[in-house]
C-alpha cells in the first residue's frame, strides 16, 4: 500500500515537472507582429526610449511578478548569441518567459542597407539604421494570456539599466491601478478567446511618463463599437417550385461593429432580380425577370471568416417588378438562419402570397462579395 502511495507520487511529481518545463518556442512571432497594429500602453523611457505594452484582456498588464527577474533571463538568452548580433542593423527580438520552465528567444536581424558612416573625434563608426524592439511575453503561471511588452530602444543593451531599478514594476503597478479604477467602463476584449488567436485589441490606450522619479499618465478606455457603410454585391441560385432560378443580390448595408473581434450588426436594404426560364408561344426559350426589394437584419459572432458555421440573417423580400406567371401577385419571400463559410451561404427560404398562401419551401446558396 505504502509502495503504490509512494510510486503515485512520484508519478505526479514528475508530471508536474514536465508540464512546469513544457516549452512555449512555438508561440508564433506573428502575435507580436499583429500586436503593433494596434495602440497599446506606452511609457517613455527617456532619450528616444518607449515601452508599450498590448493586453488582450484589459483586466491587468503584466504577470504579477517582478519584471527585472524576466530581464534577468531576457539577458541570460541574449547573452549567449550577444556577439553574433550586428549592433548596426534595426534588430528585432521575440522573448517568451514561462514561469518555472523553459525560456525561448528569437532574434530576426534587420535588413542590410546601404552602410553608413559617421566620424566622431576623427574616429570612424557605423551609424546605427534604426531602433531595436524586444518583444517579451510574460506568460502567466496560472493562464496562457498575458500582455505582450514591446521595448523600442536605441540599443539592446539600454534595457540593462532595468535590471536594477524598479521603473518597469512601477509602471504596471500604476497602469493597473488606473484599469481597477475604471472597471465598470469596459468589457473583456475575448470572450472564451486566448491569447493564442490574433485578438490583440486593447480595451485602454494611454501614454505614461516618468516625471520627479515616479510614473505619471492618464489611461483611455477604448471603444471599439464602429459603424461601416458599405456596397455588396451575391450571385445566388435557389429552386423555386420546379424550377432552378438564378439572382443577382445587390445590397446596401450598414455594419454596428460590436466590442468584441467579428461581432457585428448588418442592417441592410437589398435589390435582388430572379431569373426564371421557359418556352414561350413560339417555342423559343425565354427569360423573365421577377424582381424583389428586401431588407436584412443579421447578428454574427465568429471565430473567423473561413470556418464552416451557422449565422442568423433575417431578410423578407417583396415581389416589386412581376414578369410571367411564375409568382403570384403580391408575393413575399422570408428567410432566416444559415450556413457560411467564408464568402460562400446556404440559406432555407419560403415564399407566398396574401398572407402566407400559397408557400413555397426554397434553399439558396450564394457567393458574396465585400460583405
Amino acid at each position: 500500500m505504502k509502495k503504490g502511495f509512494l510510486l503515485c507520487m512520484v508519478l505526479i511529481l514528475c508530471l508536474n515537472a514536465a508540464r512546469a518545463q513544457k516549452t512555449y518556442w512555438e508561440v508564433s512571432s506573428y502575435m507580436f507582429e499583429n500586436a503593433a497594429q494596434h495602440k497599446g500602453i506606452s511609457l517613455e523611457l527617456g532619450d528616444g526610449n518607449q515601452l508599450i505594452a498590448y493586453t488582450n484582456n484589459a483586466v491587468t498588464i503584466g504577470n504579477g511578478m517582478d519584471f527585472r527577474e524576466i530581464l534577468k533571463a531576457f539577458f541570460l538568452n541574449y547573452d549567449v548569441i550577444r556577439d553574433s548580433v550586428n549592433e548596426s542593423l534595426s534588430n528585432k527580438l521575440h522573448f517568451f518567459y514561462n514561469p518555472g520552465g523553459k525560456n525561448g528567444l528569437t532574434l530576426i536581424q534587420g535588413k542590410v542597407w546601404s552602410p553608413q558612416y559617421l566620424v566622431v573625434d576623427g574616429k570612424p563608426a557605423t551609424m546605427k539604421q534604426g531602433k531595436d524592439t524586444i518583444n517579451i511575453y510574460p506568460r502567466n503561471r496560472e493562464q496562457q494570456s498575458a500582455s505582450v511588452f514591446s521595448f523600442v530602444v536605441n540599443h539592446i543593451e539600454d534595457l540593462r539599466a532595468y535590471l536594477t531599478v524598479n521603473t518597469i514594476n512601477d509602471f504596471i503597478e500604476v497602469v493597473n491601478k488606473d484599469i481597477g479604477g475604471q472597471g465598470s467602463t469596459y468589457k473583456p476584449v475575448a470572450r472564451g478567446v486566448n491569447f493564442h488567436t490574433f485578438d490583440f485589441q486593447s480595451r485602454f490606450t494611454g501614454t505614461y511618463i516618468i516625471k520627479n522619479g515616479a510614473v505619471e499618465g492618464k489611461l483611455q478606455p477604448v471603444v471599439f463599437r464602429r459603424r461601416n457603410i458599405s456596397l455588396s454585391v451575391a450571385a445566388s441560385l435557389q429552386n423555386f417550385k420546379s424550377y432552378m432560378t438564378p439572382s443577382f443580390n445587390t445590397s446596401f448595408d450598414l455594419y454596428l461593429k460590436g466590442t468584441s473581434r467579428n461581432e457585428y450588426i448588418r442592417l441592410g436594404a437589398y435589390w435582388e432580380p430572379v431569373f426564371l426560364f421557359d418556352k414561350g408561344m413560339n417555342g423559343k426559350l425565354q427569360t423573365f425577370r421577377n424582381d424583389f426589394a428586401g431588407l436584412i437584419y443579421e447578428y454574427r459572432r465568429s471565430a473567423g471568416n473561413n470556418r464552416l458555421g451557422f449565422y442568423a440573417p433575417i431578410s423578407i423580400a417583396y415581389l416589386v417588378r412581376r414578369r410571367g406567371d411564375f409568382f403570384e401577385k403580391n408575393t413575399f419571400n422570408f428567410g432566416i438562419g444559415g450556413i457560411k463559410y467564408g464568402a460562400m451561404t446556404l440559406r432555407p427560404f419560403m415564399y407566398f402570397n396574401d398572407f402566407f398562401r400559397n408557400v413555397s419551401p426554397s434553399v439558396q446558396v450564394s457567393v458574396s462579395w465585400s460583405r
